[in-house]
């Protein structure tokens, strides 16, 4: 298996203070330069630039220059926190064709609260509408439900629709070598599970296809909040891989050990020497469900999640036939 997509978090630096991740708290490290992202393996089709705050780095157009270089037919899309507006519409002009997603967690005060940064909701709003502005083509919002912020998902949406962007969530997670541990911030309750299926259903009405699938990711979530196993297997490291700023390389961004690092081996050579490691995330029990793992997944299996949205579209259709016949 060669991978296909991955989350390069480019820098630990970060200017937010959120409840739900602790990158925050880390030391500044080393981070690679723009030319040494080219030692990453080919055939990269799904890259997720991730931090810290990826545009606190003044070189992210190189970054992104040299990732555009080696891979020219890949999406490459920027997760930040939205909170350098000037900084953030300023580099994306530079560097053209990328998507961002826009952190938002909740509306108004509880998301500076959340975030730990005062008028932190209004700067993120202020960054999306600019990006609109400017006609970014792959732009969205991404929120992550934790306890503190279950409620906000419809208001959230809205925002998203009222803009014609893309809208991704998912739950709060907790990893030893990224997020931190926040068992204490899932969720629980049903009204959350409310949300999540008013949200699968929108997803599943919609006249795009990309929300169809959206609406199998979202159902997952749902499983997860009851405690079932994933519906599609984790093929973490395999199909998809994470890398910190300083070129450490492992399966994903919850498993703890790492495959190597990318300036001492190219990652064929990490993966050839990783089947021991593989056989046990393959035995992982952290049943998370996650975006970055979950999406190469269904790129390599689409049958599944499309035999599901067939499914549940049929059960959808209206039904047609005579009412009211009186016999």
């Amino acid at each position: 298996m060669k991978p296909i997509s991955a989350v390069l978090a480019v820098t630990y630096r970060c200017n937010s203070r959120c409840r739900t991740c602790d990158i925050w708290k880390r030391e500044p490290g080393p981070e690679l330069n723009p030319e040494q992202f080219r030692r990453l393996p080919d055939g990269l089709r799904n890259i997720n630039l991730s931090g810290g705050e990826p545009f606190l780095r003044n070189d992210l157009p190189e970054v992104v220059a040299v990732l555009r270089e080696k891979y020219p037919r890949a999406g490459i899309v920027i997760s930040t926190n939205g909170l350098a507006p000037d900084r953030i519409e300023r580099s994306v002009r530079q560097m053209g064709r990328v998507g961002v997603r826009v952190s938002l967690d909740a509306i108004g005060q509880l998301d500076d609260e959340v975030r730990g940064v005062k008028g932190s909701f209004d700067l993120a709003m202020d960054t999306l509408d600019r990006l609109v502005a400017l006609g970014l083509k792959d732009l969205g919002i991404s929120a992550t439900i934790s306890a503190d912020t279950a409620g906000h998902l419809r208001k959230l949406k809205q925002i998203a629709d009222d803009r014609g962007i893309e809208f991704v969530t998912g739950l709060v997670h907790s990893s030893p070598i990224y997020f931190g541990q926040h068992e204490q911030l899932v969720p629980a309750g049903p009204e959350l599970q409310k949300e999540l299926a008013w949200l699968m259903d929108r997803e599943l009405k919609s006249g795009r296809v990309k929300d169809w699938f959206r609406a199998y990711f979202t159902e997952g979530i749902i499983d997860q909040l009851h405690g079932r196993p994933r519906r599609m297997r984790c093929r973490a490291g395999r199909y998809f891989f994470f890398m910190e700023p300083n070129g450490d390389v492992y399966p994903c961004n919850v498993w703890p050990e790492k495959m190597g690092n990318i300036l001492e081996k190219t990652y064929e050579e990490m993966a050839a020497g990783s089947d021991a490691l593989f056989r046990q995330v393959d035995g992982c029990g952290v049943n998370c469900w996650m975006s970055c793992t979950v999406a190469p997944a269904m790129r390599q299996r689409p049958a599944v999640p499309a035999l599901w949205v067939a499914s549940r579209k049929l059960r959808l259709r209206p039904r047609s036939g005579r009412a009211g016949t009186g016999s």
